[in-house]
């Protein structure tokens, strides 16, 4: 069906390659919301978090088995 659509809607002539693609974010986020403080005393403050990730993306060619990570 996409094969037919690639070649008839959108006019592309030669061999039609397929690709399935993903990302995801690998990351750690840092908890440090305690504070301290005397007994019975409620802490009132801000906590910032910390958030460090990176991005890993990856594509594969389902009829070949090819595939690419970056």
């Amino acid at each position: 069906m996409v094969a037919w659509y690639a070649v008839t809607v959108l006019g592309l002539t030669g061999k039609v390659r397929f690709f399935c693609q993903d990302e995801t974010r690998i990351g750690l986020k840092t908890i440090s919301g305690r504070k301290i403080t005397a007994r019975g005393v409620k802490p009132k403050a801000k906590v910032q978090w910390q958030f460090q990730a990176t991005w890993l993306y990856g594509i594969v060619e389902p009829a070949t088995g090819r595939k690419l990570f970056l």
